[in-house]
């Protein structure tokens, strides 16, 4: 899990007259009616607009926000609503987060083991927490929870001993005891010290051992990047054998620019010679908004510094329409 900075992106599906936008209007306009009504979001998944997707990516790269496993290299992941949208497991008097669930910061990219497989709708409090509703909900005023997001001080609070064979996950020591608990949590609901997640860590050292062994140190360095799988593990570990390695905000933006260029340039030969699939376009507009979106909100530097690179790599005047909409 990487710390995530918050977003303040005003994305076309989610706000103004956005489909997503008229959807959170219309579900308000029914629970002010009836503050019983049953609302369906099958048929409204707008969160899987290309705008949408395409955010969410120039913020976690293609890993999961919860396990750090990589993606596939042309899945999406799944939009994992961190307050779940229609119910929440063992609180059924609560019908859910409904009036987040158009909310681009209930988002987060999640592998389908994560989201499907283990989370749910579950959305467990601390002891004593009160569950908030949309009456008294704002976000200076939210749940006391368990769960750790990444918008939480992750990175100091979560430790991966990469000297342990199984490269198991800890709470660092001398954290507040709350952080503590959140961590070992965390950790346990999603699993995290046991296969899918431990074993994927532990191929990610051995193959950053081998590349330390041969001196592939460009290769070492990319795979601290934090847009790449289990990046903060990799951090953790660079931090006590070879620290200039470590790779700074400017570099990792850069390397996410390069990537999302490089995909859309094989997609762009593919289109010349056999043309593209359905699936492939929407790729391909996922890949320009997340461009637009590290234009419009980079995690370091000025939106003129994306500019140019985009300019650099020929993508300015696609991506420009984009960022404007933004």
């Amino acid at each position: 899990m990487r710390k995530l900075r918050r977003s303040s992106l005003q994305l076309p599906t989610l706000a103004g007259s956005g489909k997503g936008a008229r959807a959170a209007a219309d579900d308000a306009t029914k629970k002010q009616a009836d503050s019983s009504a049953r609302l369906s979001f099958k048929g409204r998944e707008h969160w899987r607009e290309p705008d949408v997707i395409g955010a969410l990516h120039s913020r976690h790269g293609h890993v999961c926000a919860y396990c750090g496993c990589g993606l596939a290299d042309k899945e999406k992941g799944d939009v994992e609503h961190f307050r779940p949208k229609g119910k929440v497991t063992n609180a059924p008097e609560h019908g859910g987060y409904w009036w987040l669930a158009f909310s681009f910061r209930n988002y987060l990219v999640s592998c389908w083991h994560c989201n499907q497989v283990i989370k749910g709708n579950h959305f467990p409090l601390r002891p004593r927490g009160k569950r908030r509703t949309a009456s008294n909900w704002s976000w200076g005023n939210e749940d006391v929870r368990w769960l750790l997001h990444p918008e939480d001080d992750v990175e100091q609070w979560m430790v991966i001993d990469w000297r342990d064979p199984l490269c198991e996950i800890q709470p660092r020591d001398g954290i507040p005891v709350t952080a503590r608990q959140q961590v070992v949590w965390t950790r346990d609901f999603f699993r995290l010290n046991e296969e899918p997640a431990i074993g994927s860590r532990v191929r990610t050292k051995e193959r950053v051992d081998e590349a330390l062994k041969t001196e592939r140190f460009s290769e070492v360095q990319t795979a601290a990047c934090r847009y790449q799988p289990h990046s903060l593990f990799v951090r953790q570990m660079l931090s006590e054998v070879r620290p200039e390695l470590i790779p700074d905000e400017e570099f990792e933006l850069k390397w996410m620019i390069k990537q999302t260029a490089n995909k859309l340039k094989r997609l762009a030969i593919q289109l010349s010679r056999n043309g593209l699939s359905k699936a492939e376009k929407a790729l391909a507009k996922e890949y320009l908004w997340t461009l637009a979106a590290l234009w419009k909100e980079p995690p370091v530097g000025a939106s003129s510094d994306v500019e140019a690179l985009l300019g650099e790599f020929g993508l300015k005047s696609r991506v420009q329409p984009l960022f404007d909409r933004l």
